[in-house]
C-alpha cells in the first residue's frame, strides 16, 4: 500500500486519464482535474504542476519493467503484465489515451510522442535483453518487437475511437508479440 501522497497521485492519474479520453488534451483543464478529483488547486499542484506533466506520467509504462526486472521476476511474467497493459487499453469499455497524445502532438508538442517513443524502445529494449539472458525469450532483434507491437497497437488504439474490432482481432496484436519472444510459443498449437 502506497503513502497518501502516492495514493493521491494514482487518483489524479485516473481521473485525469478519464477526462483525456473522453475530451481529448485540448478540453481538459487543470480545473476540470481538481472538480474530477475533488482536490483544491493548490492540492493538484502539489502534486503535477501541469496537465502536461500528468500526460507524461499517464504514457510512462517504463518505471514497472525495469521494477519488475529488478525483483528477479519472470520475463515472461514481466512480458505478460506489460501486455496487459497495452490489450487493457483496447478493451471498449477504456476510452484509450492514444487520441489525447496525438491531440497534443498536434498542438506543436512534437518531444512527446518522441520522448514517449524513446521510453518504450528503452523498456523494450531492457525487457527482450533481459529475457534473452534468462533463456525464456528468443534471441530476437528488440526493435522488430517494438517496431510491429508498438506502431499497430498505437494504430489500432486510434482507430478503435471509429471502428469497432472484435475480440479476437485485438488478442491477435499481443498474441504476436508471444509468438516472436517466448521460446517454443505457440509449438503445443501447431
Amino acid at each position: 500500500m502506497g503513502t497518501k501522497g502516492e495514493n493521491t497521485k494514482r487518483e489524479i492519474c485516473r481521473e485525469a486519464a478519464k477526462l483525456f479520453s473522453k475530451k481529448g488534451y485540448k478540453d481538459v483543464s487543470m480545473q476540470d482535474i481538481c472538480n474530477a478529483t475533488g482536490l483544491s488547486k493548490g492540492g493538484l499542484y502539489r502534486h503535477f504542476g501541469s496537465k502536461e506533466e500528468i500526460l507524461f506520467q499517464l504514457i510512462s509504462k517504463e518505471k514497472r519493467v525495469f521494477e519488475d526486472i529488478e525483483q528477479g521476476k519472470s520475463a515472461v511474467d514481466v512480458l505478460e503484465n506489460l501486455l496487459k497493459v497495452y490489450r487493457e487499453d483496447l478493451e471498449p469499455d477504456v476510452e484509450s489515451m492514444a487520441y489525447a497524445l496525438f491531440e497534443y502532438a498536434s498542438m506543436g508538442n512534437g518531444q512527446v510522442p518522441d520522448s514517449s517513443n524513446t521510453e518504450d524502445k528503452r523498456y523494450w529494449h531492457k525487457l527482450v535483453k533481459y529475457g534473452v539472458s534468462t533463456g525464456e525469450f528468443n534471441d530476437v532483434d528488440p526493435d522488430v518487437v517494438m517496431d510491429s507491437f508498438l506502431y499497430a497497437f498505437r494504430g489500432a488504439a486510434m482507430w478503435r475511437r471509429v471502428l469497432t474490432f472484435q475480440e479476437e482481432t485485438l488478442d491477435h496484436l499481443t498474441e504476436a508479440v508471444r509468438y516472436l519472444l517466448i521460446k517454443d510459443y505457440g509449438e503445443e498449437k501447431i
